[in-house]
C-alpha cells in the first residue's frame, strides 16, 4: 500500500478513535443527568450500567474474533452504525427501558470499535505496531481530556 494512502486511512481511524473517545467521556459524564431526567435510583442506574458492561466484554471478545475471520472495515462499519443509531434512539426519545437497549447498543459498539481499530492498525502498520499503540492512545487521551 502506498505510504499517502496508509497516511489517510490512519487519519480516518484517528478520528473515529477520537470520536469514540468524545462519546464515551460525554456520556459518562452525563449518567447523573440523565438519572434524574429519568426519576430512577443509583441501584437501576447501576443495574443498566452492568447490563452495558458485560455486553462491551461480550462484544470485544466477539469482534476480535470476528476480525480473524472477516474484514475489518466491515466490522468497524458495524460498530459505527450501532453508535449512530444509539445517538439518534437517545436523542429522539427517553425513558428507562429505552435506556437500557441506548447502553446495550452504545456498549456493544464500543467494544466492536475499540478492538476492531486496534486489530485495524495492527494490520495496516506491520513494523513499528507499539509506536502506532502509543501515538493512537495518547491522541485520544489528549483530544477527549481537552475537550471535556
Amino acid at each position: 500500500m502506498i505510504y499517502r494512502a496508509k497516511r489517510q486511512i490512519l487519519h480516518i481511524s484517528y478520528s473515529i478513535f477520537i470520536i469514540y473517545g468524545i462519546s464515551w467521556v460525554a456520556i459518562d459524564s452525563l449518567i447523573p443527568l440523565i438519572e434524574k431526567e429519568l426519576g430512577v435510583g443509583y441501584d437501576k442506574m447501576g443495574i443498566a450500567l452492568f447490563i452495558g458492561s458485560a455486553i462491551m466484554l461480550l462484544s470485544t471478545f466477539i469482534s476480535g474474533w470476528l476480525s480473524d475471520k472477516f474484514d475489518i472495515k466491515r466490522i468497524v462499519i458495524v460498530g459505527l452504525i450501532l453508535l449512530f443509531l444509539v445517538f439518534l434512539i437517545f436523542a429522539i426519545n427517553i425513558n428507562y427501558l429505552i435506556f437500557i437497549i441506548v447502553i446495550i447498543l452504545m456498549r456493544m459498539g464500543y467494544g466492536i470499535l475499540d478492538t476492531s481499530l486496534h486489530t485495524f492498525s495492527s494490520k495496516l502498520f506491520k513494523e513499528n505496531i507499539g509506536e502506532v499503540f502509543i501515538l493512537t492512545l495518547s491522541v485520544a487521551d489528549h483530544f477527549t481530556t481537552k475537550i471535556i
